[in-house]
């Protein structure tokens, strides 16, 4: 089926052209140089953009299998392409093949080809064009991936604008520009600017591409994100469970949405204390990620599973689960990934009462996520610091971090990590006698908490009144 499928490609792509081809073990050998250097290349890379159709459609057969024919494809009219007159396909290609290694988490491959991509497009069709918006898109993705927000917001505002101005604001590479957009602004923490992109996004999805559609499923796994990053657990597992039903039923279970979906849906029984089901999920996520070799997605769920290790008091499994999460980011360039492992690693060594070397590790992790602009990352690593300067009675310098990650928390509004902090400061007030502060800071976590729903809540109450307790025996 495969190699009639090539025939009619070949055929169809200049059947002017007098070939001479022979058909061994499924590949092609061409004796006609001039056929090789003319129509070869537009013949690879139609196959390898109908495989990398096949696997964004879910109509492929093993999808790592397809992934890699897809690249060889693409690798392959790149090579000849090279060779030839330079023209607006060969840019169409290194955005293909660059696209590819991005989801594969080859980032060193794909940043050149796609740099060299969108100065071939800007050159060849002029600035405001379709594909050039589409390069901006690609590029500004792969800075986000890495952890480059300053490089990667300019690129998105640039592309979305672009997109408004070609297509209209009514259409569906707005509404991926959109979503791509707050998406980085969830990343960096700016929950008010993301959620009116994404429910906007969503709504145009809906509208434009039906509800049953795998653009669809991802608004609502990023809008279900934003909503767990700011504890609103309630409103978010809806949003997953309807976003994996539809990536099950349109692109079966071994494809990377599915791995997402699953992931998304693992933090919210996490954040609900439900660690047995965030495990399963993460587990069957895992396989998914790995069967298809997303590496970034791999690196993510172990990272995950780690977290869920360390909560059930499995400390030498988490620090197995976030080193391998660390290994992975660093071979592929994720910067944001590698401030989070080491970030974990810092709150297993701090279980396990390390509390120097758990110090070492927030520290490198606030360092990355300053230096790429993650604002939630810098409040979460500063209230863990905190808590640990807490726990080795250096009051004040734990005063100023949680103080610090009280100030961003309430900035960019991430309601869970309010409460932790607010909790952490409630308990530091205590250590220095201060109770009337203590059991201020400690009824407006415990307000939050409960609100939310989250285990903290428990805590919480039982800081109350042990706090109580302590100023009725003054």
């Amino acid at each position: 089926q495969d190699r009639q499928a090539c025939m009619r490609l070949l055929l169809r792509t200049n059947p002017k052209h007098m070939i001479i081809l022979s058909l061994k073990q499924g590949t092609f050998f061409v004796k006609s140089q001039t056929y090789l250097r003319c129509v070869c290349p537009d013949f690879y890379a139609q196959m390898g953009r109908e495989y990398a159709r096949r696997l964004e459609s879910g109509q492929f057969a093993d999808y790592k299998t397809e992934r890699s024919l897809a690249v060889k494809y693409l690798q392959e009219a790149l090579a000849l392409q090279r060779n030839s007159d330079i023209d607006v396909n060969l840019a169409n290609n290194l955005n293909d093949l660059a696209n590819l290694y991005h989801d594969m988490g080859l980032y060193s491959e794909a940043q050149p080809l796609l740099l060299e991509a969108l100065e071939l497009r800007k050159r060849l069709l002029g600035a405001e064009h379709p594909d050039v918006a589409a390069s901006l898109n690609s590029l500004a993705a792969f800075y986000y991936d890495v952890g480059n927000y300053a490089k990667a917001e300019p690129l998105y505002l640039e592309a979305l604008e672009l997109g408004k101005l070609l297509l209209g604001d009514n259409h569906p590479d707005v509404a991926s520009s959109l979503n791509k957009l707050a998406k980085l602004y969830k990343a960096q923490g700016r929950y008010a600017e993301a959620e009116p992109l994404l429910l906007q996004g969503l709504e145009m999805r809906k509208r434009l591409l039906g509800s049953e559609n795998p653009d669809v499923a991802s608004s609502l796994n990023e809008l279900a994100e934003l909503y767990q990053a700011q504890g609103r657990y309630a409103e978010a597992k809806p949003l997953v469970e309807e976003a994996l039903e539809i990536s099950l039923l349109l692109l079966g279970d071994r494809h990377p949405n599915v791995a997402e979906s699953l992931n998304n849906l693992a933090g919210i029984y996490y954040f609900l204390g439900d660690y047995h089901s965030a495990i399963e999920c993460l587990s069957q996520g895992l396989a998914v990620a790995r069967d298809v070799g997303d590496r970034s997605r791999e690196a993510r769920h172990l990272g995950n599973l780690g977290v869920v290790y360390n909560s059930l008091g499995k400390y030498h499994d988490a620090i197995e689960s976030h080193n391998k999460y660390l290994k992975i980011a660093r071979e592929i360039g994720d910067r944001q990934g590698e401030g989070h492992a080491l970030g974990n690693l810092g709150t297993a060594y701090k279980s396990l009462g390390h509390y120097q070397k758990a110090i070492d590790y927030y520290r490198q992790h606030l360092a990355i996520a300053r230096e790429i602009g993650d604002l939630s990352g810098e409040g979460s690593t500063l209230s863990s610091l905190g808590e640990t300067l807490l726990k080795l009675e250096q009051y004040p310098e734990a005063m100023d971090k949680l103080q610090a990650a009280l100030e961003i928390s309430r900035e960019i509004g991430i309601l869970d990590l309010d409460a932790e902090v607010l909790n952490k400061l409630a308990k530091l007030h205590q250590q220095l006698g201060e109770l009337d502060r203590a059991l201020e800071h400690c009824n407006e976590a415990l307000d939050i908490a409960t609100e939310l729903g989250i285990p903290l809540a428990e805590e919480c109450q039982d800081l109350k009144e042990e706090l109580l307790s302590q100023k009725e025996g003054r």
